[in-house]
């Protein structure tokens, strides 16, 4: 799986942040993706290698080593694709572990 950095280093939030979601996984390029927060990108790599090895590419979009600006981002992705949750193609995955924390998008 190919790990890719986006350009911008500041942590995204609202408005920005589904943005930057939507450059990566427009519907039109990708047949799916998966928003999620990790403290392990290696790891969540290999994660997505045994349990989904369909996607091809994690984007970081964001790091920071707030767990209350995590945790926000997280119950704003849970807010906004909230319909999207019954879809086997589409979750958001929580952190796993002490910070920095990282925001990413897998594409398949």
């Amino acid at each position: 799986m190919l790990i890719r950095q986006d350009p911008k280093s500041a942590w995204p939030t609202g408005l920005d942040l589904r943005r930057r979601i939507a450059i990566h996984a427009r519907p039109d390029h990708r047949a799916d993706f998966r928003v999620g927060l990790t403290a392990d990108v290696d790891g969540r790599v290999e994660l997505y290698h045994r349990l989904a090895p369909g996607f091809t590419e994690l984007v970081v979009l964001g790091q920071t080593t707030s767990e209350t600006q995590m945790r926000e981002t997280e119950r704003d992705l849970r807010q906004w694709y909230r319909d999207d949750f019954d879809s086997p193609h589409f979750g958001v995955v929580g952190a796993d572990g002490p910070p920095p924390y990282y925001l990413y998008v897998a594409l398949r």
